[in-house]
């Protein structure tokens, strides 16, 4: 029997140019048979040389402005194999995996699932307790308040059954039972519907979420030689984005509410006790590490992925000295994406957050825990 998903070769386009035009795509795809409902891997490479200038004698690129060839860190390559870049698709992939468990933990929808469930025993307990009741009086021969406890009118059924006013054949109670039939009926029907809603596993369904854009500016500078001023300048500035995704169940409630409650993961709950953990979580990542081993906890998750993709606007490289009063070199200028999709859950890696701008709130709060302490 012939897998759904199947992984096409590679498809490879190039113009194998060492100048301005130059460009390189590959890509590598997957074929899934009907009907198209399971993520697939994928990876995407494009490079393209925008901008190429040759200065003084020198007269060829040495391969820096083919969009095809490797050229070391800090500049783009057919692969993606910048080790300069590794901390940013890290973070990025971090970032997706935080949305995919704030969704998890979104309040509004974990607060109406429980309670709809809450709500159904309650209702089923009332409905069984009505029926109990209607049946005690009816049994009685209290007609009327039979017919209360269905909230029916009881004009349409005698008043009083033969005899001294009580029923003593069951050929009576039968017959009054059926009378009733249209207002006892409906909550059976909602006994069973209570019954089918709490047998189910809490919904959640199919979701995606995007992490936070990581911009980076990364840049190398050496000089060579200082007598003929020559020096060489790699930088690469560009930004990238994580997704995840997949089809997600609260499957066990009680699991996850303990986990909820920190009775999973008693380190997590230690971490947050330690007096200013929430600041050293402002610039890494500890304590979104130590809960990634029980985050899920009473989750099921069908289907996972998730991926990167990453947009490089420029990617310049200078190379450049003077002799005999002329300049030399040369300056290229390309830009590149690349794209990948993984199956699975993403997992958390521990470092240092990108920096970035102090918020007012945290600012405050810094304030006010120097002024605590003086």
């Amino acid at each position: 029997m012939a897998l759904p998903i199947t992984t096409l070769p590679t498809r490879t386009r190039t113009n194998h140019l060492d100048g301005q035009g130059s460009f390189y795509e590959s890509v590598v795809g997957t074929r899934q048979a009907k009907p198209y409902n399971y993520p697939a891997a994928y990876s995407v490479n494009r490079v393209s040389t925008t901008y190429a200038k040759l200065f003084g004698n020198t007269t060829t690129h040495g391969g820096m402005a083919n969009a095809s060839t490797s050229k070391g860190d800090y500049l783009v390559d057919p692969t993606c194999s910048m080790s300069c870049i590794s901390s940013e698709i890290a973070w990025a992939i971090n970032s997706a995996r935080e949305e995919m468990i704030k969704l998890l933990n979104e309040e509004a929808m974990l607060a109406v699932n429980i309670a709809e469930r809450q709500q159904s025993i309650n209702m089923m307990s009332n409905r069984v307790m009505q029926i109990y009741r209607f049946t005690s009086k009816l049994r009685r021969g209290d007609i009327r308040g039979a017919a209360a406890e269905l909230r029916v009118s009881p004009t349409p059924i005698r008043s009083r059954p033969k005899g001294n006013g009580r029923w003593r054949r069951s050929k009576d109670y039968s017959d009054a039972w059926l009378e009733f039939h249209f207002g006892w009926e409906p909550l059976v029907n909602d006994i069973g519907a209570c019954i089918d809603l709490l047998s189910k596993p809490i919904p959640g369904g199919i979701f995606t979420v995007k992490g936070r854009n990581i911009p980076f500016v990364k840049t190398r500078y050496q000089l060579l030689n200082p007598a003929f001023g020559e020096y060489q300048r790699r930088e690469l500035m560009g930004r990238v984005r994580a997704k995840a995704g997949g089809d997600l169940h609260v499957s066990d409630p009680n699991a996850y509410l303990a986990n909820r409650l920190g009775l999973v993961n008693p380190l997590s709950v230690v971490w947050e006790l330690v007096p200013y953990s929430f600041v050293v979580d402002w610039f890494a990542n500890v304590g979104q590490f130590i809960s990634q081993f029980s985050d899920l906890y009473g989750c099921t998750v069908l289907n996972p992925w998730y991926g990167w993709t990453m947009v490089i606007g420029s990617s310049r490289y200078e190379y450049h000295y003077t002799s005999g009063g002329r300049l030399h070199g040369q300056e290229v200028n390309q830009t590149a994406l690349y794209s990948r999709r993984f199956l699975g859950i993403p997992s958390v890696k521990l470092g240092i957050r990108p920096a970035k701008r102090l918020s007012v709130v945290r600012a405050a709060t810094a304030i006010a825990l120097l002024t605590q302490k003086l």
